[in-house]
């Protein structure tokens, strides 16, 4: 079962991966690496071997295991991405990060908000 320290670590690499690596409008990561806020948290999932891998060859975060229904990877992804949509208020966070007004910072900030927000719980 994965641990709430690990998954706030996870979403600490998420941030710091969208602000390395810049923001993705409409796909979950560009040619030139740029990410959006899901694809920097599966960015970070799958540099810790989690449920991910990155495909540099198509440009593509995928799913190591798309057959399996709930395991620690989905945990972590769902933990993380619930508790940005209620950050957020309740939207999608694919719209959310979408957004033109939603800058690359803001993303860092609500995802170092949601890591120390799961380490206490």
């Amino acid at each position: 079962m994965i641990s709430g320290k690990r998954i706030a670590k996870i979403a600490r690499r998420a941030a710091e991966i969208i602000q390395h690596r810049g923001k993705a409008t409409g796909t979950f990561m560009t040619l030139d690496g740029q990410v959006c806020a899901v694809g920097a948290v599966r960015m970070a999932m799958a540099e810790q071997g989690l449920g991910y891998e990155v495909d540099l060859r198509n440009y593509d975060i995928v799913p190591l295991a798309p057959h399996l229904t709930y395991n620690d990877a989905t945990k972590c992804e769902s933990a993380i991405i619930s508790a940005i949509t209620e950050r957020i208020g309740g939207l999608a966070v694919t719209i959310w990060s979408d957004r033109h007004s939603t800058k690359v910072e803001d993303i860092a900030k609500v995802l170092g908000q949601v890591a120390d927000e799961i380490e206490v719980r």
